[in-house]
C-alpha cells in the first residue's frame, strides 16, 4: 500500500506487472499468500527478496540521497574512504 502511495496507481500497475518483474511480482504475491495461510516466516522471507527484485534499480538513488545526509553520510562512507587508503598503499 505504501508503493501505490508514493509512487501512484499507474506507476505502481506497471512496476508490478513489467516483464522485468514478473520474478519479483510472483514472489511477492506468493508471499503475501504464504503469510495469510499460516506461513510467516517463510512468506516474509520471499516478500524480502521480492522488494529486493523489484526494488533494486533505486538502490544507487539511495544510496547517494544517503551520503548527503550530514553525520550518516560520513558513517556510511567511512568504510570506503577506508578501503581506498588502504589500496592505494598496496
Amino acid at each position: 500500500m505504501g508503493v501505490a502511495l508514493l509512487l501512484g496507481w499507474r506507476s505502481t500497475w506497471l512496476l508490478f506487472t513489467s516483464r522485468a518483474n514478473y520474478k519479483g511480482s510472483v514472489s511477492f504475491l506468493l508471499g503475501l499468500f504464504l503469510i495469510f495461510v499460516r506461513w510467516p516466516i517463510v512468506g516474509i522471507l520471499l516478500e524480502i527478496y521480492a522488494c529486493f527484485v523489484l526494488f533494486g534499480g533505486f538502490w544507487p538513488s539511495v544510496k547517494v540521497f544517503l551520503y548527503q545526509i550530514p553525520v550518516l553520510g560520513w558513517i556510511l562512507q567511512y568504510p570506503v574512504l577506508l578501503f581506498d587508503r588502504l589500496r592505494s598503499f598496496g
